[in-house]
Parts: structure tokens; C-alpha cells; sequence
């Protein structure tokens, strides 16, 4: 075998090689690609997951239900919310006697803070407190569905409307027998 034709067999054979590492390389580019782009696709959806919790942990959120005082049960008004609720504004009555409708607001309302008041079963314009024989008196056997409107503001200015519905009668029995006003799963699953 004379010098040229080993370099021949050498130029084919170097050729070979540097196609194969070619091809291996393009498989390794495209891979790493592949790779790049599920773990973009991976990032954006935990910073998209991070910005829904940061805002649950910021949002306001209104919650009425029925409180116990000593042997009185109120109305209260609580922000479960992580965040102070601005502007607030409610109307709030009882189905069956929905001639007395009230109306109730605050421009700031912060976190687990409580507002209590009379539940509005009658003309009285702060609403009866009382025990429960005492309120269900009032109702007449009627609808006990208590209904409240919300309208409030988060810290940046965007705006809540929502509609609140529960049995007043539901409310007292269940603070009778100890139940929160609000659970850990409603704070939690408000959004």
C-alpha cells in the first residue's frame, strides 16, 4: 500500500467519522431542544400556578354568616380574604320579608376583621338580635333564605360583585353545635 492510497483510506475514514459525529450531534441538538422547550412549557405553567396563589394570598374576600355573642346570634360580615377589601358596599335582606332591605358599607375592611349588626326580619332599621326562638318569631314560619349583595374592591382597584345565599335557620343550628363561621376549605377554595 503506497502513501497515497493510505492517505485515501485515511480522508474516507476521517469523513466517516465526522459523519457520524454529525448525526450524533444533530440527535443531541434536537434533543436538547426537545428538552429546552418542555421545560419552558414547565416553567411557565409553575409561574402562571405562583401568581394565582400569590393573588389568593393578596385577594379580599366577603363572607357573611351568623354569629353567636353570649346567648345572642348576630349578622356579621368577616373578610376571609388575605387582602383589605376597599369600598365595600352590601345589601343584604331576608327573602320572605324582602321589604327590609339594608344597606351596609365601610371604606376599608381588613382580613378576619367581623362587623356585627341585627338580622333584618322586621322594620327595626339596625335589625333583631336575640335567640333563635326569638328570631324565628319574626320569620312567621316563612322563607328564612338569607340573601346578600357584594360590591368591593381589591388593592389595586378591581372590583367584586357577588351574590351570598344560606338559611338563617341552617346558620343558627350550626353555630349552636359549634361549626366555624367560615371553614379552613372555604378560605382556602375561595377563588
Amino acid at each position: 500500500m503506497d502513501a497515497e492510497s493510505t492517505y485515501q483510506a485515511i480522508d474516507v475514514f476521517s469523513s466517516l467519522v465526522l459523519a457520524i459525529f454529525t448525526v450524533v450531534l444533530a440527535i443531541a441538538t434536537w434533543r436538547y431542544y426537545e428538552q429546552s422547550k418542555l421545560q419552558a412549557s414547565e416553567t411557565a405553567s409553575q409561574t402562571e400556578e405562583m401568581g394565582k396563589t400569590r393573588k389568593l394570598r393578596y385577594e379580599p374576600k366577603m363572607k357573611a354568616g351568623i354569629t353567636l355573642m353570649g346567648p345572642n346570634f348576630h349578622l356579621g360580615f368577616v373578610n376571609i380574604g388575605g387582602g383589605i377589601a376597599h369600598d365595600v358596599k352590601a345589601t343584604y335582606w331576608v327573602e320572605g320579608v324582602k321589604e327590609y332591605k339594608q344597606k351596609w358599607g365601610t371604606q376599608v375592611h381588613y382580613p378576619e376583621d367581623n362587623y356585627k349588626m341585627g338580622i333584618p326580619v322586621d322594620e327595626s332599621p339596625v335589625g333583631v338580635t336575640g335567640g333563635y326562638s326569638e328570631i324565628q318569631s319574626k320569620l312567621d314560619g316563612g322563607d328564612d333564605t338569607f340573601v346578600v349583595e357584594w360590591n368591593y374592591k381589591n388593592a389595586a382597584g378591581e372590583e367584586f360583585s357577588e351574590t351570598q345565599r344560606f338559611s338563617i335557620s341552617d346558620k343558627i343550628k350550626e353555630r349552636t353545635e359549634g361549626t366555624e363561621f367560615y371553614t379552613n376549605k372555604e378560605r382556602e377554595t375561595r377563588f
